[in-house]
């Protein structure tokens, strides 16, 4: 998948990416902002703006490969790729700790995007995602 369907899957989600390059190493940065509320509204009113993101260029049927060390955030990644981005399959990793990374990194080369956490933590074991 090129830089410009990275960065439409980007805009789509509200992720903040950039990219640069430190001697060989090349680092890529995503940022997702969030916001949390109790107000059963607002709920109805982030789904009417969520569908108001324009994606039609976006690729259908792609597979994401997803870790995070927060449950919530796995399954809201899981429902917002499969409903807004069309993902074919979306593998989540991170629900049993660190015990998940190697299947994480063995799936992960298959898939065409993949999405991780900056800094996992898990009890008694903190994992770089860089």
């Amino acid at each position: 998948i090129g830089l410009q369907h990275t960065q439409l899957a980007a805009l789509a989600s509200g992720i903040d990416i950039s990219l640069k390059q430190e001697g060989s190493l090349v680092i890529f940065h995503a940022v997702q902002h969030s916001t949390a509320s109790v107000d059963q509204n607002d709920q109805e009113d982030e789904d009417a703006d969520a569908d108001d993101v324009d994606i039609s260029d976006f690729p259908n049927g792609l597979h994401f490969c997803c870790i995070d060390d927060a449950p919530l955030q796995l399954r809201t990644l899981e429902f917002g790729l499969k409903r807004h981005a069309h993902a074919a399959k979306v593998d989540t990793y991170g629900q049993n700790g660190p015990a998940d990374v190697p299947e994480f990194m063995a799936q992960a080369p298959q898939s065409d995007i993949i999405i991780f956490d900056n800094h996992l933590d898990w009890p008694g074991r903190h994992t770089s995602g860089v």
